[in-house]
């Protein structure tokens, strides 16, 4: 007959919290979401205490935060501005009616 050895819960919560800080530290969301999904995850968690589950919970939290902060978005590709046909952009044409805005009320207060 083969004996095998449980893992102890803290020992369980150390493996948790090991593999989830590596993958967070490396920014991959992917693996992170495959490692919380695999059977390694899951026995590693009911291994735990009711109270050392919680510790596991709180761990994911940070490092998914942590990942999603580290991870690489892609760039958006910038747009090419558009000019309209009088040559002036949106932004001069508000500066413009701005400025006479204001030119027309100091008219007024004289």
């Amino acid at each position: 007959m083969a004996t095998t050895t449980m893992p102890t819960p803290r020992g369980c919560l150390k493996s948790i919290s090991t593999v989830l800080k590596r993958l967070a530290s490396n920014g991959d969301v992917e693996g992170l979401r495959a490692y919380v999904r695999s059977d390694a995850f899951l026995t590693a968690f009911a291994g735990l205490d009711p109270d050392r589950r919680r510790s596991a919970m709180r761990a994911y939290a940070k490092a998914e935060t942590l990942c999603e902060a580290k991870a690489r978005h892609p760039l958006v590709k910038p747009k090419a501005h558009r000019r309209q046909a009088g040559g002036e952009g949106r932004l001069e044409r508000s500066y413009h009616a701005h400025q006479a805005g204001r030119r027309l009320r100091s008219r007024w207060r004289r």
